[in-house]
């Protein structure tokens, strides 16, 4: 039975069954079985209608009782009263309903204990052939072969006797529904729910599928408990797998089955998206969002439904060389966390290092070994909201901390909108600590404004200004080396605000600094301006030229070697990025003023190269439309002229 029902599941996920569903799978929930509406019909008829068959079964009871007793109104009124019973004990069909892989049900039940288990807007119900007409996308369409309770008022709806059997394939009314059967014997593989062999005519119908689609049939179930030798041989004659179990067990175990690999299936796209999504909210209150990635989907993010409870698990077995790493947190990487700009330690294991991983939210496994290339074990961490203030300044704000612990320190990681401020608290020995800050600035963020205000303090800080952290007075290191790279930052920031200032320029969101940041926008605003901007040589930078000799727009290289001298500098620029937006300057010129040549390199016969080392020197630079030219002692500058 076991290869059996693993083929079985297999075909499900692939949603590839259709099922063929009989009375038996109704019988908890209070139908009427075989042999009672038999005894029902006995009693109607006033004495036994069994007697003298060599056979007895419901189609010649209800042969015999149209024809010799109350006739077929009689009958169909005696069924009607029969199946108005208030439904039991439904699980099987709630079961049902909690495997959306299964599209397509066929029925001879006359009940509607199949349509009443899905929501009206999740199934059809197709009795004849106008209900085929009316047919919409619905995920589930239930065929009703023999007539259901609500057209018992239509005679010819009720398949029940011998005639209506024999002639089932020929009669006009089913038409439609039988072309349908074919088509699912065809294109899928069939399982039988629910039928005992003993009075239904399924073995009729399978032979009758056979003789219009001939061999093309694909494997067909039948599940049901206890058949004996002679009924297993006949299912094996006509290459019908057998599955001895109820119904309600094969159901668990499928429901079961699936819950471990539909994450799989979606990503292998086994399975679609909307039988994915209905199965995640029928089984766990679960909804998701999936990428096409080609060949390959992936489940971005999960989460549950508004008032459903959440039960993450998690079963792990990993190589035993991780177990000291990650008790003494010897971490070995640091992850993200999501929402923030907050890492966190981590100890990072490749899936070849797994030996188990069952990742599970509502029951439901998203993740196992096979499923990812690495996994992350991160410090535990507390987030909360604490207030920041630095009386020197006049400063309070209410940030997001992170708290986590790292071998013997631990850390405070407070996001701010520039940056993340890195707090450690390490014990050297049993009588001294030692407190460090450290920055890791966001590579952008949104709002100029408070970049300035939280520059400030950063500086403020970095000068040995006492911060607050939820009252707890941290004393910092005075003139700290970054606080010159800092002051670099709120340059930045200056500049950027100053163009939006004093020109038509709005940016939605800001890169944060960097040197070519910085330069890129002190070109914008002085080209914007028609201004220039002085810059100071520091300590141990260079400029270099090279100059050709020979042209006659140049002096004698003597000139250079004994007197000061005067040189500019025209560099294209063209079109260059600030924040995300576009902008184009044609040239960069400098002006150096008064220089004095500390080294000369002669390259070839006339050109050499003049390097100045002039610490303190203070240059021009401005940004035009075209480079300097001289005209005899004029000299242009340019479109743009300098101050």
């Amino acid at each position: 039975m076991a290869k059996e029902l693993e083929r079985l599941v297999k075909y499900i996920s692939k949603e590839d069954v259709a099922l063929f569903i009989g009375s038996g799978f109704s019988l908890k929930a209070g139908s009427p079985s075989v042999q009672k509406i038999i005894d029902a019909i006995n009693e109607e008829a006033g004495e036994d209608l069994t007697k003298g068959m060599e056979k007895p079964s419901l189609r010649h009871v209800s042969e015999k009782f149209i024809n010799e007793y109350g006739g077929r109104n009689e009958l169909i009124l005696l069924l009607k009263k029969l199946f108005s019973f208030k439904p039991g004990d439904t699980s099987d069909q709630q079961m049902l309903v909690k495997i959306p892989h299964i599209h397509t049900i066929f029925t001879t039940n006359y009940e509607t204990l199949l349509e009443d288990a899905y929501a009206k807007n999740e199934r059809d119900v197709i009795t004849s052939n106008s209900g085929c007409a009316y047919v919409t996308n619905s995920p589930v369409h239930i065929y009703k072969v023999h007539g259901d309770i609500t057209t018992l008022n239509d005679p010819k709806s009720i398949v029940i006797s011998d005639s209506d059997y024999n002639g089932y394939f020929t009669n006009k009314y089913f038409e439609f529904i039988w072309k349908e059967l074919q088509n699912a014997f065809l294109k899928k593989h069939i399982v039988f729910i629910g039928y005992s062999l003993e009075d239904e005519n399924i073995l009729e119908i399978i032979k009758a599928v056979r003789d219009c689609i001939g061999d093309n049939m694909k494997q067909s179930f039948v599940i049901a408990p206890g058949f004996n030798q002679y009924k297993k041989d006949i299912l094996k004659g006509n290459g019908i797998a057998y599955i001895d179990s109820k119904a309600q067990e094969v159901l668990e175990y499928v429901i079961a089955s699936l819950k471990n690999t539909i994450a799989a299936d979606i990503r292998n796209k086994v399975v679609c998206k909307e039988t994915f999504d209905r199965f995640c909210k029928l089984n766990g209150h679960i909804y998701s969002t999936i990428t096409n990635k080609g060949e390959k989907n992936v489940i971005d993010k999960f989460n549950v439904e508004d008032g459903a409870e959440r039960e993450d698990k998690i079963n792990m077995e990993i190589s035993s060389k991780y177990k000291d790493v990650i008790e003494s947190g010897l971490f070995n990487d640091r992850i993200n966390i999501d929402g923030s700009n907050i890492y966190v330690p981590a100890c990072k294991i490749s899936s070849d290092e797994l030996i188990l991983l069952d990742y599970r939210v509502n029951d439901i496994q998203f993740f196992s070994k096979e499923d990812i290339s690495d996994l992350f074990i991160i410090s535990a961490y507390e987030k909360k909201s604490i207030k920041l203030k630095m009386p020197s300044i006049d400063f309070m704000e209410k940030v997001t901390s992170f708290r986590y612990k790292k071998q013997n320190s631990i850390h405070l990681d407070i996001e701010t909108p520039i940056c993340v401020i890195k707090i450690s608290l390490t014990e050297e020995d049993s009588d001294n600590h030692k407190l460090c800050f450290d920055l890791e600035f966001c590579n952008t963020y949104n709002n100029n404004n408070d970049a300035l205000k939280w520059i400030e303090l950063l500086i403020e800080l970095y000068s040995g200004k006492n911060l607050f952290v939820e009252e707890v007075e941290l004393h910092p290191q005075d003139n700290h080396p970054a606080v010159k790279m800092l002051q670099k930052y709120k340059e930045y920031y200056q500049v950027i605000k100053a163009i939006e200032r004093d020109t038509d320029i709005l940016f939605e969101l800001y890169n944060q600094y960097t040197k070519d940041n910085l330069l890129h926008a002190k070109y914008l605003l002085h080209y914007k301006n028609g201004t220039g901007f002085n810059t100071t040589l520091s300590k141990g930078e260079t400029i270099t030229f090279t100059i050709d000799s020979h042209s006659k727009e140049n002096f004698p290289i003597e000139k250079f070697q004994s007197n000061d001298f005067c040189m500019i500098r025209s560099t294209p620029l063209g079109e260059f990025e600030l924040n995300g937006c576009k902008f184009v300057i044609p040239f960069v010129n400098s002006m150096f003023k008064r220089c004095s040549s500390k080294d000369i390199t002669q390259l070839d016969e006339h050109s050499y190269q003049i390097k100045i080392m002039n610490e303190g020197m203070t240059y021009t630079t401005w940004c035009a439309d075209y480079q300097p030219t001289q005209e005899g002692n004029t000299l242009h500058l340019g479109k743009k002229q300098i101050d």
